[in-house]
C-alpha cells in the first residue's frame, strides 16, 4: 500500500510540471519566469464602459510593462477561446495606437448591446483577456440629425441635415396616413442634407433616418401654416373675369372656383400646364352681379384666393323690369314671384303712394340705377322702404337714396315686420336727407346676416344715424363698410351705429372717411356684442376727447386708422393722430371735399376722392 502512494504522487508532481510548462507557451498569458512577471490583464473591477450612440469611452486600471492595449467590440458574445475580429466585431488598437486609458471606440450602431474585452499588449506577449462584469452593453438611442433652423421649414418643406460623413440610405415619415420612404441621393450623402418636400402646413412629421434596417436618428418638426401670395382679379366683366397670382406660390394642385365668399376647403377643378406657367387663369360663364370665390390650392391648403364680384347686371335668374312711374313699381313689386331686378330711369318718388313694404312674392330684390355706374345717378325717394318675408339678396346699385330731410325720415325703415334676410348691399350709392339710412324698430323681428356698404357717399344723416337697432329681436349680424365717405347732419349727436339686438354684431371699416362727429362713433346700448376691426381709414372734426364706443365694444383690428390734430378719442383704440388739422388733410371738407392733400395719406380713406 505504501509503494502504491508513492507511485501515485510522484506521477501527480509530474502531471503538475507538465502543465506548468504548457501555461507558459500559451499567447493567452505570460511568462512567470521572466521580466514580465508583473504583467498580467488589467483587473476586470477596473474595465467599465461609458456608451453613447455610436461610441463609447472604454476605462481600465493601466497594467505594468504594457506598450499598447487591444481593444474588441462584438455583437456577438466573446469567449477565451474566440479568434479576435470574428465577424460582428469591430478591432481597437492592433496598430499600437491604444496606449493609455480612457479611450474611445467609435463606429458603434445605436441602440445595440455589444460585448467587449481588452488585453495588454507588450513587444513579444499577450495578456489574458479581460472582459466587463456583466460582459456587455447597450449602446444609448442614435441621433445624427442636427436641430432644424426655423429659416429650414417652409409650409411644404423641411431641410433636414446631419452628421457628416455618416452612412444613410432612406429617410421614412407617415403623410396623410401612409408610410413614405425617401431615399438619399448620392450628393445628399456628401453633403449630409436633403429636403423633404410635397410636405402639408400647420403638420406635425417625424422624420426617421436609416442606414439599412438601422435607425441613425429622428427628429419631430411642425410645418408653417401657408401664407398666400400676393393676388388680384382682371378684366371682371358680366359674364367672365381673369385671376392671377404670385409666381413665388410653389407646387399647386389644383383650383377652387364658386358662388358666394366661403372659404375653400378642397380644389374642385384641375389646373393645367398652361395655368401654372403663366400664373392665371381665366373664368368664363359666370353670371353679372354675382359674388364668386376663386383661389388655387396646394392639396387643402390655400395659397391664393380672391372674392370678387362680376359686373353689374341682372342675373338670369331674375326677372327684369324697367321702371319709371309709381304705378310701375307697385306693379312689378306686386306680379313678380321671386327674384325681381328694377331698372331705374330718372326720378321715382316713392313718399306718395308707392309701394314700400316689399310684398312677400319677392324673394330678391336688385334696385339698379343703369348696369353700370354714372355720375348722374337716378332718384329714387323713398320714406322707409322694408320686406315682409324673408329675402336672399337685397341690392341698390348706383342710385341717389333719398328721404324727405333729416328729421322723422327713413332710408329704410322696418316696422313691425317680420324678415331675416341674407345680404342686404349698398353699392355705388349716393344717401342724402335723412334721419337714419337704417332703422330697425323693436316690435320688428328678424335679422340681416350681412349689410355691406360700397363705393358710397353718405352725407346729412340726422341722429338715428346709419342704423338704429331699437330692440332686442332684430338686428344685424354683420356690417361691412368699404371705400365710403360718411359725414353726419351738422349738430346731429346720434352715434353711427347704435343697436340694443341681443346678439354679436361684427363690424367692419376699410378705406372710408368719416367726418363731423360729435357724439360716440359705436353705441352698443350695454345690449349687443361689438367686434370691431378698422383699417386704411381717415378721420377728421370729430373733437375732442370724442368716445369710440359709447359703452363698450371689443377693438379686434385697429391698422392705419388716422385722426387729425383737431382730434382725439378719450380712450385709445390703437389710431395715429395726425400733426396737421382737418384743412391740411382735406382739400374743402366743409364743402364735403374730401380729396386728400397729403401725399403720404392718399392711399387711405375713401379712394373715391382720390381716382
Amino acid at each position: 500500500m505504501k509503494n502504491i502512494k508513492s507511485i501515485i504522487g510522484t506521477g501527480v508532481i509530474v502531471l503538475l510540471a507538465s502543465l506548468n510548462f504548457t501555461s507558459c507557451t500559451d499567447g493567452n498569458d505570460w511568462k512567470t519566469d521572466s521580466a514580465f512577471d508583473r504583467l498580467f490583464g488589467t483587473k476586470q473591477s477596473s474595465f467599465s464602459v461609458a456608451e453613447g450612440a455610436i461610441s463609447a469611452e472604454v476605462t481600465w486600471e493601466s497594467t505594468p510593462d504594457t506598450k499598447y492595449y487591444i481593444i474588441e467590440a462584438s455583437t456577438d458574445s466573446l469567449f477565451d477561446a474566440k479568434p479576435m475580429g470574428e465577424e460582428g466585431s469591430i478591432v481597437y488598437g492592433e496598430d499600437g495606437s491604444i496606449i493609455k486609458s480612457p479611450y474611445t471606440i467609435t463606429g458603434l450602431m445605436g441602440e445595440t448591446t455589444y460585448y467587449l474585452r481588452i488585453k495588454s499588449v507588450n513587444e513579444t506577449k499577450e495578456s489574458h483577456w479581460v472582459y466587463l462584469t456583466k460582459f456587455k452593453f447597450t449602446t444609448d438611442k442614435e441621433q445624427i440629425f442636427n436641430d432644424v433652423d426655423s429659416e429650414d421649414i417652409t409650409d411644404e418643406s423641411v431641410h433636414l441635415t446631419w452628421q457628416l460623413g455618416l452612412e444613410v440610405t432612406h429617410i421614412e415619415y407617415v403623410q396623410d396616413g401612409e408610410l413614405v420612404t425617401r431615399e438619399i441621393a448620392e450628393d445628399e450623402k456628401k453633403a449630409g442634407a436633403a429636403t423633404v418636400s410635397d410636405l402639408s402646413a400647420v403638420t406635425e412629421y417625424t422624420f426617421y433616418i436609416y442606414n439599412g434596417d438601422i435607425l441613425r436618428g429622428e427628429m419631430e418638426v411642425t410645418t408653417n401654416a401657408s401664407v398666400m401670395v400676393e393676388s388680384k382679379m382682371e378684366a371682371i366683366g358680366q359674364n367672365s373675369a381673369t385671376f392671377s397670382w404670385d409666381a413665388s406660390v410653389g407646387r399647386l394642385t389644383g383650383y377652387y372656383f364658386a358662388k358666394g365668399d366661403a372659404y375653400p376647403q378642397t380644389a374642385n377643378n384641375d389646373l393645367d400646364e398652361e395655368m401654372i406657367a403663366n400664373h392665371k387663369l381665366t373664368l368664363n360663364g359666370l353670371e353679372p352681379n354675382t359674388v364668386y370665390t376663386v383661389a388655387v390650392m396646394r392639396n387643402n391648403t390655400v395659397r391664393a384666393m380672391q372674392t370678387f364680384k362680376t359686373a353689374m347686371g341682372v342675373p338670369s335668374d331674375f326677372v327684369s323690369v324697367s321702371v319709371s312711374t309709381v304705378d310701375e313699381w307697385n306693379a312689378a313689386v306686386k306680379n313678380t314671384d321671386g327674384k325681381l331686378a328694377i331698372i331705374l330711369s330718372g326720378e321715382l318718388d316713392l313718399t306718395n303712394g308707392g309701394t314700400v313694404k316689399i310684398p312677400t312674392n319677392v324673394t330678391s330684390l336688385m334696385v339698379m340705377g343703369g348696369t353700370s355706374v354714372t355720375d348722374d345717378k337716378p332718384v329714387l325717394k323713398t320714406k322707409g322702404l322694408s320686406f315682409l318675408g324673408d329675402m336672399d339678396d337685397v341690392e341698390f346699385f348706383n342710385l341717389n337714396l333719398l328721404s324727405n330731410g333729416s328729421t322723422n325720415n327713413y332710408i329704410f325703415d322696418f316696422n313691425g315686420v317680420t324678415s331675416n334676410i341674407k345680404s342686404f348691399v349698398l353699392t355705388s350709392c349716393n344717401v342724402d336727407e335723412a334721419r337714419g339710412v337704417f332703422r330697425l324698430r323693436s316690435g320688428s323681428t328678424g335679422v340681416i346676416e350681412k349689410l355691406l356698404i360700397e363705393d358710397c357717399r353718405i352725407f346729412n344723416i340726422g341722429s338715428y344715424g346709419l342704423c338704429a337697432v331699437e330692440g332686442a329681436t332684430y338686428g344685424v349680424a354683420s356690417l361691412e363698410m368699404n371705400n365710403t365717405t360718411y359725414v353726419p347732419y351738422a349738430g346731429q349727436s346720434g352715434a353711427m351705429v347704435k343697436s340694443k339686438y341681443d346678439g354679436t354684431m361684427d363690424i367692419t371699416f376699410n378705406q372710408c372717411t368719416f367726418y363731423g362727429f360729435t357724439y360716440a362713433i359705436l353705441d352698443n346700448q350695454n345690449k349687443t356684442t361689438m367686434n370691431v376691426s378698422v383699417r386704411n381709414t381717415l378721420m377728421g372734426k370729430i373733437g375732442k376727447k370724442r368716445k369710440f364706443f359709447s359703452a363698450s365694444g371689443t377693438m379686434i383690428e385697429c391698422t392705419n386708422l388716422f385722426i387729425t390734430s383737431d382730434c382725439s378719442f378719450e380712450s385709445s383704440i390703437g389710431e395715429t393722430t395726425l400733426d396737421i388739422d382737418d384743412n391740411a388733410l382735406f382739400a374743402n371738407p366743409a364743402e364735403f371735399d374730401f380729396t386728400v392733400k397729403a401725399a403720404e395719406y392718399v392711399q387711405y380713406g375713401d379712394q373715391y376722392w382720390n381716382k
